[in-house]
């Protein structure tokens, strides 16, 4: 009972806020919704984690993490033609902090970032405004969107139906690994609910079941090692090192959220700071890179636990040298890296030259290749980048077409967004979605793998959803008519 009444107390004197999640319209459905999208423009992920600024008296895992509020809350041909050379990194001209002259291996890509229940102080601001891919505008400017036609009315309402039932999907600390709920909250940010001790437990915020080191399927995703907090990587756990800070950078959870391991509790600025200590040339670094772009100015520089110098700088020309090879996903999260630290700079006023520069003109020439590769029905094949043509599995494409759909509607132009190559490609996703989902059982029995795939898939989606859909939803001018069956908006709160 006392500790019941400690965990509440908390909450208010800290004042914990959630995730807004607006009352669906259409019944059973619901779907994430950030509350700021009418004032701020477009975002990617929604936030407003639980917030707490200080460990609570008990130092248990089953109660000191606050809970959510309930009322808050096809087989293919096989390849075709293989493609002309992929597009190389130019020659650095710029050459910031020391950069080789190198060129690029065959490029590769991946994804994006929301925002806070308190505002941060004045000299935070430009290290804790995130990235977005979108690019804001007054909230004026949001009722001058152009209509929806007929066609992507429908398919907006579509998406959403989508959104809302993978939304309900009931992942769980028992059943599925750190691994999968980073999926999770990569898809919903902190939306992203999961349920405790089975499928039918209570719901639990994704980001806090990550952040306070609940047990996940039987092992813990973060321990202490040399005083610091370190997440795991291997099987089940990160994939490649920085994905945990990465996922938090794009859901925008802010650099003082606590994270903790037993009665060991610290902030994500302390991850941070491990990331920065581990940077190692040669190894995959684009979820370092979008996490240090996040939290850090794009001008910092320090030095690992070997004495050697680094920057975000030397990350984006490292990573412009990888051949893409470690990515597990075709080099898409080299190229959303990418797309992320020069939004960064856009967004921040920052001038983009050097390295910026070359990781600009990169990710706009791999733009014109991945159109190059696209099929005509707006997929891409299972091989990513190597091929044109069909063949592979649903969860193939779905993998392969949801991850270079994601860093193409992230790294895109407003106006670049309803190009029919790309309502195409959304169109066949929330399609094999949708289907996927009808006739294969609950997703979170399916293979890491599977599940990978699909809630990558699902984050474009939500990407589409938040720069294209959402902005319309304000705008009396906007509205292209159909039903929103997934919610209605939620409103501003600036």
């Amino acid at each position: 009972m006392r500790r019941s009444i400690g965990v509440l107390s908390a909450c208010v004197l800290t004042g914990c806020v959630f995730g807004l999640r607006a009352v669906p319209a259409a019944a059973g459905d619901q779907t994430p919704r950030s509350s700021r999208a009418a004032s701020e423009g477009p975002i990617l992920l929604s936030l407003n984690p639980p917030l707490l600024s200080a460990p609570l008296e008990d130092g248990t895992l089953d109660d000191d993490a606050p809970e959510l509020p309930k009322d808050t809350q096809s087989e293919g041909t096989t390849a075709s033609s293989k493609p002309k050379s992929t597009p190389d990194a130019k020659p650095d001209e710029g050459k910031a902090d020391g950069a080789a002259t190198e060129k690029n291996a065959p490029p590769q890509t991946e994804d994006p970032p929301k925002e806070n229940a308190r505002e941060p102080a004045p000299a935070d601001k430009a290290k804790t405004e995130p990235a977005d891919g979108a690019k804001t505008a007054p909230a004026e400017a949001a009722a001058a969107v152009p209509p929806l036609s007929q066609e992507l009315v429908s398919l907006r309402d579509g998406v959403r139906r989508t959104l809302a039932a993978y939304f309900r999907e009931p992942f769980n600390t028992r059943d599925n690994t750190a691994a999968n709920i980073l999926d999770v909250c990569l898809a919903f940010g902190c939306d992203a609910e999961v349920r405790r001790d089975g499928s039918s437990g209570p719901a639990l915020n994704g980001i806090t079941c990550l952040c306070y080191n609940y047990p996940v399927a039987g092992r813990e995703l973060l321990r202490t090692a040399d005083g610091r907090i370190v997440p795991r990587v291997g099987h089940g756990y990160q994939d490649r090192p920085g994905q945990l800070l990465a996922v938090l950078a794009l859901a925008r959870v802010p650099s003082e959220y606590p994270i903790r391991v037993g009665d060991d509790v610290r902030k994500v600025d302390d991850l941070v700071e491990y990331e920065k200590l581990t940077c190692r040339a040669g190894i995959d670094l684009s979820f370092k890179l979008i996490g240090l772009a996040r939290y850090l100015s794009t001008d910092d520089s320090w030095k690992n636990d070997l004495g050697e110098a680094w920057s975000i700088s030397r990350l984006v020309r490292e990573e412009l040298a990888d051949s893409g090879d470690k990515d597990a996903h075709g080099g898409t999260d080299r190229l959303l890296a990418l797309s992320y630290v020069v939004d960064c700079r856009v967004k921040r006023g920052e001038p983009l030259d050097g390295q910026f520069k070359r990781a600009a003109d990169h990710v706009n020439q791999f733009r014109d290749y991945a159109f190059d590769l696209q099929n005509p029905d707006g997929s891409w094949h299972p091989r990513f980048f190597a091929y044109r043509g069909q063949g592979g599995t649903v969860v193939e494409v779905l993998n392969s077409t949801g991850h270079i759909l994601r860093w193409l509607v992230f790294s895109l132009s407003d106006d670049q967004l309803q190009d029919p190559r790309i309502v195409r490609s959304v169109a066949l996703v929330n399609r094999l979605l949708a289907d996927n989902r009808s006739r294969s059982r609950s997703l979170p029995a399916g293979s890491a793998r599977e599940i990978d795939a699909r809630m990558n898939a699902v984050h474009a989606l939500m990407l589409y959803d938040r720069r294209v859909f959402q902005p319309r939803d304000e705008s009396p001018e906007g509205k292209g008519g159909g039903k929103d069956v997934a919610r209605k908006p939620a409103p501003a709160s600036r």
